[in-house]
């Protein structure tokens, strides 16, 4: 019985393998008393987690496995739980956020079926009808199927006859992407032949846009950037362009790439998109919220600006000063996790500052409205810039508003409220 409930604890931590009966059957056995009367282990499939499976097949006598309609004490999971969990997982990842109650149970969830993920650790109850991926089953699933694609770009182009490109290459480079595509992305020169099971784009690549990483060549920094650029709409491209800026690529460097590749498709977007980026973005919401805005027509902010009064400092994620509007981009992991309700009260006595005490207001936005409603999140910041503008707002006496320099960068830190009008820049 322990080693029943030390399996069952992996197997909630761990990818699992799902093996039919008569695999199984071979390899390992169970007793009606160690699952404490239950119905027999012989007739369902055996969900094994992946880390023991080598252990479990060379070593079947010293081993109790779990057989499916005992993972849970109480309930069977079925044939359509294991289905239908799969497609909340990969809807909850491909968004990178969370998802309403009616979204799911669209998908073949019943409201049972939600209450079992979220014992099992795999969803999170964010607020009632609001759903997120938990933060490691979403990062377990993410380094999983990032995994499984860098392996089938790198079997693809380990020979040398193309090269890792676009999110294919972001994601070989630990980059953000707006999600991670159906098949490897790669790239070969002009006039050269499509791969199978590949997208192959064919441009001319320089010597200084390929680089080998563990042996397999995979655009530069700058050129990934580029290439993203030039393949997505803006808001999603600047996802993985402000984070190749805040990894050292600089604007010049891939204007020059943009520049050397002529008027190839998508180029004016391109441009527009190295434009809009900004290093100091810190997560993919931020870059996509603030694309989705620009694109539409709202005023460039600032990105992660602190302000300042005494001891007491907050940092928001958008800084409208002409307006003036600060702007939070929320993500669902933000409220997720064992300290639920003290992330909750920290963000509410945050806004209550700022609102409160700076008297400034708040435009808050989360992810789902950024992919699904975009322009009914215009629309709204319109309505909150138009509130703000309309109050007389005077700075707090004493208040310092600054933007630090992204890590790594030795640019000095931005004074931009009233002691940046005194003093001008300053260092750190």
């Amino acid at each position: 019985p322990d080693g029943v409930r030390q399996l069952r604890e992996l197997a909630r931590c761990h990818p699992a393998t799902l093996l039919p009966p008569a695999a199984a059957g071979g390899c390992f056995r169970a007793t009606r008393e160690e699952f404490k009367g239950q119905n027999s282990p012989g007739f369902g499939p055996i969900l094994v987690p992946t880390p023991l499976l080598d252990e479990l097949t060379h070593n079947r006598h010293h081993w109790t496995f779990i057989v499916e309609s005992f993972w849970q004490d109480s309930a069977p999971m079925s044939h359509r739980y294991v289905e239908v969990r799969e497609r909340v997982m990969q809807l909850l990842l491909s968004t990178g956020g969370g998802a309403a109650t009616e979204t799911l149970l669209a998908l073949g969830a019943d409201k049972r079926d939600l209450t079992r993920m979220c014992e099992e650790g795999v969803l999170t109850r964010v607020t009632r009808g609001l759903y997120a991926l938990d933060h490691a089953a979403g990062d377990d699933l993410w380094q999983q199927q990032r995994s499984e694609h860098l392996r089938h770009a790198t079997a693809i182009c380990d020979a040398g006859v193309a090269t890792v490109a676009l999110r294919s290459a972001a994601l070989a480079r630990t980059l953000p992407v707006s999600r991670i595509p159906d098949r490897p992305e790669v790239m070969r020169p002009p006039g050269s032949a499509v791969l199978l099971g590949a997208r192959t784009l064919r441009r001319a690549l320089a010597p200084s846009d390929v680089q080998l990483v563990r042996g397999v060549p995979v655009t530069s920094i700058a050129r990934t950037a580029v290439d993203v650029a030039l393949d997505l709409p803006t808001p999603e491209a600047l996802i993985t362009v402000d984070a190749a800026l805040r990894r050292g690529a600089t604007e010049g460097a891939m204007s020059a790439i943009l520049t050397s590749l002529g008027g190839v498709r998508g180029c004016r977007a391109a441009r527009l998109t190295l434009e809009l980026a900004d290093p100091h973005a810190e997560s993919a919401l931020e870059s996509r919220g603030r694309g989705e805005l620009l694109v539409r027509g709202a005023p460039r902010p600032l990105c992660n600006v602190s302000f300042r009064i005494g001891e007491t400092e907050f940092r928001v994620d958008h800084w409208w000063p002409e307006i003036p509007l600060v702007g939070e981009a929320d993500g669902v992991l933000k409220y997720s996790g064992d300290q639920l309700r003290e992330a909750l009260w920290q963000e509410k006595l945050r806004q209550e500052w700022f609102e409160d005490t700076l008297g400034l207001t708040v435009f808050r936005y989360c992810d789902r409205e950024v992919r699904l409603a975009p322009d009914a999140l215009l629309a709204r910041f319109r309505r909150r810039a138009e509130h703000a503008r309309s109050r007389l707002w005077t700075p707090p006496a004493h208040l310092e508003i600054f933007q630090r320099p992204p890590p790594g960068s030795n640019a000095p830190v931005r004074w931009l409220g009233p002691r940046g009008e005194l003093k001008g820049q300053e260092s750190a």
